[in-house]
């Protein structure tokens, strides 16, 4: 009987926690397999910013940029390469707080993404702190 309890809440605790994943970071992956590969904070007085690439990202297929904190206007977006190629996707839109553009697929695979740049209007002002957050999002 001992044995038999033990077996049950062995079980049930691999159970548990092998349904668990205890380093996804929410932050870094949303559940439809979206991936932050970069982030940058911005604010009044800039019309762009460059977004630094987190890691070597071969096998991008698709983009799209999350606002956080702040509604903003978001022109566009422009993907460089390595070795100096680029490509450019209009947005032309106000983004509001905890929503993304529409994803855009990228020109050919396997190509490596070293930056983003963003072309955004003034951060809409709600109070006093004008912030906001722009996230990269990529489909692998």
């Amino acid at each position: 009987m001992r044995f038999l309890l033990q077996f049950l809440c062995f079980s049930f605790l691999f159970c548990t926690l092998s349904s668990m994943t205890p380093f996804k970071n929410q932050s870094t992956s949303d559940l439809r397999g979206w991936v932050k590969i970069g982030e940058q904070t911005v604010s009044d007085g800039r019309s762009y910013d460059e977004i630094e690439i987190l890691e070597e990202n071969k096998n991008v297929k698709r983009l799209k940029i999350k606002v956080l904190k702040k509604a903003i206007y978001i022109a566009s977006v422009k993907v460089i390469y390595e070795g100096n190629t680029s490509e450019a996707h209009n947005i032309n839109r106000v983004l509001d707080k905890g929503k993304s553009s529409e994803a855009f697929n990228l020109i050919g695979h396997y190509r490596v993404i070293e930056k983003v740049f963003v072309t955004y209007g003034q951060p809409m002002r709600t109070n006093n702190k004008h912030a906001t957050e722009l996230v990269v999002l990529a489909k692998m």
